[in-house]
Parts: structure tokens; C-alpha cells; sequence
């Protein structure tokens, strides 16, 4: 979502001002798309999911979430999200926020991270796969730029919740992370079963 805001900014060439940044969030319109297995945004009518992981938008997104403004546009609908989704199945939600700001109550949270090197690799991975042509200097350069922005913002810093589940995934494929995540969510139905 934030990412989604980033790109409005970018597209719209709007200031960075809480009056600005009002101003465009009462013209654009953003929807959240779910296709029965994946979430995706839309900005204005058109589907922009495959670009909210470009370098800029990164660096914008980390931009407009320190602003009030977008906070407040925002949190209502990720909080929709849990009411149209969640009630059923559950809600799996990710951000940099989401277990200590938006689902502070969630039943579950888990604070995934890697070394500054494994994501980089990550990173540098998809974004080749996308065609993206930089250099992993660059991609580290930018991971660190925002992780110091994101947890030195006053407003809702990156930061673990005190009862979130801590798993770093440096070693870990994503089919092992999704594994892990999983037993800890079924051992958790066990427990509630007992």
C-alpha cells in the first residue's frame, strides 16, 4: 500500500508536504485487488502490482510513511483488510509495522530478517529477473539507506513487536521460511485445540 501511495507521488510529481500529500490521496483512487491466492494493488483503474518493487519506489515508499497524512489514509484500509479477510481463514499481513502499528493484537507475528549481504543477493536476484539493470552496490547501498530511515522514523519505527516470533532466514531457502513459519502456526492450533 505504501508502495502504492510512492508510486502516486512519484507519478503525480507531488510535493513532499503533509498538504500535498492530502491534496493527492482525495484524487487518486487505490484498491486493493485478491484474487482467491494473491493480494495486488491498483492505482487509478490500472493494475501497477509488477511495478511497486522498483529501486524508486523503495525509496519512496520509506519517503511518504514517515507522513501523518499517509498514515492516516492508509490505516483504515489495511484494518478493511482484516474484516473483509481475515475472519474466516486469517490474514496474513507484511510490513514493516504490521505487528507493533496495524495488527498490534494479531494472534501470530513474526519478525523475519537476513544480514544486509544475504538481502542484497535477494534483492539483486529479482531484480535482474525484472529486468532491472543494477549492481549490488547499489541494491546494499539502498537496503541500508532505508532500513536507517524506517527505524529511525518517529512514526511507527521498524521495529520487532515484543511478542513477535524472531526468525532470521539468512540460511534459509523460502520454501524452508514458509516451512518454519507454518509448523510454528500449526503448533499453535494444537495448542489452542488443547
Amino acid at each position: 500500500m505504501y508502495r502504492t501511495v510512492a508510486l502516486a507521488f512519484l507519478r503525480h510529481a507531488t510535493a513532499y508536504t503533509e498538504a500535498a500529500a492530502k491534496d493527492l490521496l482525495a484524487s487518486v483512487h487505490l484498491e486493493i485487488t485478491f484474487d482467491g491466492t494473491r493480494m495486488g494493488m491498483r492505482l487509478d483503474g490500472h493494475d501497477i502490482t509488477p511495478l511497486l518493487r522498483a529501486p524508486e519506489i523503495s525509496a519512496m515508499a520509506s519517503r511518504v510513511a514517515t507522513m501523518k497524512s499517509v498514515r492516516q489514509y492508509l490505516l483504515p484500509l489495511q484494518h478493511g483488510l482484516a474484516t473483509r479477510y481475515g475472519l474466516d481463514s486469517g490474514l496474513v499481513a507484511e510490513g514493516r509495522d504490521m505487528g507493533t502499528v496495524v495488527f498490534p493484537e494479531a494472534d501470530l507475528k513474526f519478525f523475519l530478517t537476513a544480514s544486509m549481504d544475504v538481502r542484497a543477493q535477494r534483492r539483486l536476484f529479482d531484480l535482474h529477473k525484472q529486468g532491472e539493470n543494477v549492481v549490488y552496490e547499489e541494491v546494499l547501498s539502498a537496503i541500508i539507506a532505508r532500513d536507517e530511515q524506517d527505524s529511525k522514523r518517529s512514526l511507527a519505527p521498524l521495529r520487532q513487536a515484543a511478542d513477535a516470533i524472531l526468525i532470521n532466514t539468512d540460511l534459509l531457502s523460502l520454501d524452508e521460511q514458509v516451512d518454519l513459519v507454518l509448523n510454528y502456526i500449526w503448533e499453535r492450533v494444537r495448542q489452542t485445540r488443547r
